[in-house]
């Protein structure tokens, strides 16, 4: 069990945290038909100019439609008191600025309500044709984590979903950041929090449906992360070439049966993390190689920083949602896994010990051996236990089926090894059928004799 408790911290102490949310955005011409009259929330002209309709619309280009999408969000939250910029607007007010044509300097944008655009969304399938849809991701400014804050991005929330017909679709994502506030990622910090994530990573998929673990803009780590590879210079692929594991798996099968390297098993990239010896050699690791984006983004924490201001985490698992509970339960997770990073790094060696016992203890383990409730439970997260313990029960089907699958593919390997005095044949025949790139019937076939 983990033995850090739930805390009060002091006003300086706060985490900090933003939240990206995307959606799909209907709107409709004046003069055409709504056909979801019964909706009661407004659909024409949102992507017309303020002054329409003295202002002729078949003339305007994309990039201004979408600019009097989000000047109108913009406008709609002010209304409510809620201070907010288009993404457009401001480049254009920074730029002017510059140029001298401005005489007032913009706001920074890490203290407003940003409404943005972003290409990874999609359209609704069914309803592609029905509306004019928009592309629209909104940003929340740098909060500290508190229940006023909570309550202020439910309000902006209830503010959109009462004025606007949002979709969110399974290309939607929403993706929160968690930084320390006005203290800075130590090295010790990144270290905890990054063997943590890695060991319980199964773990926290199950609050995420399948749709967003295989998901090139939220690949898990333990598949796609760097860290999972031996990278011996002169031996192996180039990291730096995107294809490598598809050349060096082409390279294994035509030197079998010679053994080529293992890859990093799951407790010596545990080693490897508690190793690094700067913040940049754990960003580096927890990078990849290959055209995905991670679940876990920590570019951000790179030496020197890419960013003058965001120095946080980024979660990027979780579905697209505006539901205040489903989000306030991720929220609270991802704050607690770095609460627990940064007081295991204060902690008494004696502590520490048990934190790095307990992560050697769980890092081979399946969902089935150490589940996500029991995980939440040692966390000291009881309502976020108690939550997706429900989830989980009444949505099992959503729900990614994440056994060690390499473990299942070794234990297959084997039995057929005893039973067949074909061994290699028997090997090949079943890694044929297997498509994983990581391991070779090979590779298997030698770690038994090795073990017989």
């Amino acid at each position: 069990m983990l033995n850090f408790e739930l805390k009060e911290v002091q006003r300086d102490e706060r985490l900090g945290f933003g939240i990206e949310f995307e959606f799909a955005l209907a709107t409709l011409p004046l003069g055409t038909e709504d056909p979801e009259p019964e909706d009661g929330r407004g659909i024409y002209s949102i992507d017309a100019p303020v002054n329409y309709p003295e202002t002729v619309t078949s003339t305007l280009s994309d990039i201004d439609r979408e600019l009097n999408v989000q000047l109108h969000i913009v406008n709609e939250l002010k209304t409510n008191g809620i201070t907010a910029a288009s993404q457009i607007q401001l480049e254009r007010d920074r730029k002017a600025w510059k140029n001298g044509s401005l005489d007032k300097e913009p706001d920074p944008s890490d203290i407003l309500w940003m409404v943005k655009h972003d290409d990874t969304i999609q359209f609704p399938t069914a309803q592609v044709k029905t509306y004019k849809w928009y592309k629209v991701e909104i940003c929340t400014p740098a909060l500290m984590f508190s229940p006023w804050n909570l309550r202020h991005i439910w309000d902006v929330l209830g503010v959109l979903e009462r004025r606007y017909r949002l979709n969110c679709n399974q290309s939607c994502g929403l993706h929160i950041h968690v930084g320390l506030g006005k203290k800075e990622f130590s090295l010790d910090v990144l270290k905890n929090l990054m063997a943590i994530i890695f060991t319980f990573e199964r773990q926290l998929e199950q609050c995420h449906p399948s749709h967003r673990i295989k998901n090139k803009y939220s690949y898990p780590l333990r598949d796609y992360a760097d860290i999972n590879e031996n990278y011996e210079p002169g031996k192996n692929f180039s990291c730096s070439d995107k294809h490598w594991k598809h050349n060096r798996y082409l390279e294994r099968r035509r030197k079998l049966p010679t053994v080529p390297a293992f890859g990093r098993s799951a407790k010596n990239s545990l080693t490897a993390i508690f190793n690094a010896k700067s913040r940049a050699e754990i960003v580096k690791i927890f990078r990849s190689d290959e055209d995905v984006r991670l679940g876990f983004n920590i570019r951000f924490l790179d030496e020197p920083y890419p960013d003058s201001f965001k120095h946080t985490i980024e979660f990027r698992q979780h579905e697209a949602t505006t539901a205040p509970k489903r989000i306030e339960r991720w929220l609270n997770i991802c704050c607690r896994l770095v609460d627990v990073a940064r007081q295991t790094a204060s902690a008494s060696a004696e502590e520490k010990e048990l934190f790095h016992q307990f992560l050697e203890e769980h890092i081979g383990q399946d969902v089935e051996d150490f589940g996500l409730v029991i995980l939440l439970v040692n966390l000291g997260l009881m309502q976020e236990a108690e939550y997706y313990s429900y989830e989980i029960a009444n949505n099992p089907e959503l729900r990614p089926l994440r056994k060690n699958v390499l473990k299942r593919f070794c234990d297959n390997i084997v039995a057929a090894i005893m039973s067949s005095v074909e061994c290699y044949d028997m090997a090949s025949q079943i890694y044929e059928g297997m498509s994983l790139t990581l391991f070779s019937a090979g590779t298997v076939y030698a770690f038994y004799i090795s073990k017989a």
